[in-house]
């Protein structure tokens, strides 16, 4: 009896299309799909009152069958005695004629690393516990700019900040979608390293960050209230290091700026909670991502490492406007 090989059924060619595209193994998360269907059954058959829902028998209120008026009230105009309440027109699924326009302006950014980087680059024990990379929409440091380009000087000086396009679907889950790019430097300085009594080397590090990709919501996102949302957002990861003035051994190096870049797509998942009023909001996001394959143009003075792994978690605290 011949064997089967699942390799070569369409489930693992997806799944390896997608590790391709994300750097995500789809396969090994098998085992937390009963918990996500459970946890979406909770969410899509029991929304909650704070999304508009009617109460269970009371009548007249949405979310249930009410009666169209009081007994021995008058029809509305136009309606004749006996006949059954107009309905309103149900909008179309994914109507893009109704999708909100959304600037994110970021409050904080935290990049912690699985692995810090400049503990790859040195190898010196004391980066092992290095602190993350941080970033804002306030903070526009940068560390080694002095050798790019007007164009570059540009588009690196620019903030943090997201921009997105939400829509409610209309179907059962999700009940929400949306298209969003990000723009994330992040500039890194070990203010420890360098320190007087410290045996640490300085290094500087300027990371520039950008990805796009899809959101699903749990609830409309265009409506107010709480809402959770999952996201994937393929992307790109390049930036410089700044390698100080330094001895190592009897050769001396002077300064200089090296460069370092994802050889293939950023893979992220991203988890998010969402509190939106009229216009204005705040989110809390959780951004996992996935950067093994970064290159680095010049290994560090006595060092022969240039392949890292920039994996790691980014905490996100943001405000945005919905522009109507």
């Amino acid at each position: 009896m011949r064997e089967h090989s699942w390799k070569k059924t369409t489930i693992w060619r997806f799944a390896e299309g997608f590790k391709g595209l994300t750097g995500f193994k789809v396969l090994g998360a098998w085992r937390f799909l009963p918990a996500l269907l459970l946890a979406v059954w909770v969410i899509t058959a029991h929304p909650g009152a704070s999304r508009g829902q009617g109460q269970p028998g009371v009548p007249g209120q949405q979310g249930q069958p009410g009666q169209p008026g009081a007994p021995g009230a008058a029809p509305a105009p136009g309606q004749q005695f006996g006949a059954a309440p107009e309905q309103a027109p149900q909008a179309m699924p994914f109507d893009f004629k109704n999708m909100k326009v959304r600037l994110h302006i970021i409050a904080l950014d935290q990049f912690a690393f699985k692995h810090h980087p400049f503990y790859q680059i040195t190898g010196d024990g004391g980066y092992k516990k290095g602190q993350p990379a941080a970033s804002s929409s306030f903070n526009l440091s940068r560390s080694t700019t002095s050798e790019e380009g007007l164009g570059e000087k540009i588009i690196h000086s620019l903030p943090t900040f997201g921009l997105e396009g939400v829509i409610g679907t209309g179907l059962p889950f999700p009940k929400g979608f949306a298209i969003t790019v990000d723009w994330a430097p992040f500039n890194l300085i070990d203010v420890n390293a360098g320190a007087e009594g410290s045996a640490v080397t300085p290094l500087e590090m300027d990371m520039y960050m950008l990805f796009g990709g899809f959101k699903f919501f749990a609830f409309d996102p265009t409506q107010p209230g709480l809402n959770y949302y999952l996201g994937v957002s393929p992307g790109r990861l390049e930036g410089r290091l700044l390698y100080p003035d330094m001895w190592v051994g009897a050769e001396y190096y002077e300064q200089e700026v090296v460069s370092f870049n994802q050889s293939k797509p950023l893979g992220t998942i991203r988890l998010g909670l969402d509190s939106k009023g009229k216009n204005f909001g705040f989110r809390y996001e959780l951004i996992s991502v996935q950067g093994k394959e970064v290159k680095l143009s010049k290994p560090y003075p006595g060092q022969s490492n240039t392949k890292l792994d920039f994996s790691g978690t980014i905490i996100r605290l943001s405000f945005f406007y919905e522009f109507n």
